[in-house]
């Protein structure tokens, strides 16, 4: 299977202009699943840190852009140089009850998420 790593902007981009080449790119990945995306740590912090902008949140209008990304982030395979931080990620014990969890939480959350799935027999979405 394909491999990509996008760059910060293709997802900032999809998140403003969905109908647009970035936005039918990710939507090809999360509807199709015809490659794999590929995310290191420091793509993911870009990310959550441009779409906090105001800037940005003001062209959204009202999209709740960081769940969207989360969901990405969720599937795709993250890395941190030649190591997966899949192999090591475990369940945290405490989550911070704060209506922003800090990203490191985020991170660790959606990789346990992610491994737990990956650990089930039958598909958690029926064909």
């Amino acid at each position: 299977m394909l491999r990509a790593v996008l760059d910060a902007n293709v997802y900032i981009s999809a998140t403003i202009q969905p109908a647009g080449t970035p936005g039918r790119l990710v939507e090809r990945f999360l509807r199709d699943a015809d490659f794999e995306i590929v995310l290191s740590l420091a793509i993911v912090d870009e990310v959550m840190r441009a779409l906090a902008y105001p800037k940005v949140r003001k062209l959204l209008r009202g999209v709740d852009a960081q769940l969207w990304f989360e969901d990405i982030v969720m599937l795709a395979d993250l890395v941190v140089g030649a190591q997966q931080l899949l192999a090591s990620a475990t369940i945290p014990t405490t989550i911070s009850t704060s209506p922003q969890l800090s990203r490191d939480a985020l991170v660790t959350l959606s990789l346990a998420i992610k491994r737990s799935l990956q650990s089930r027999s039958t598909p958690v979405w029926p064909l």
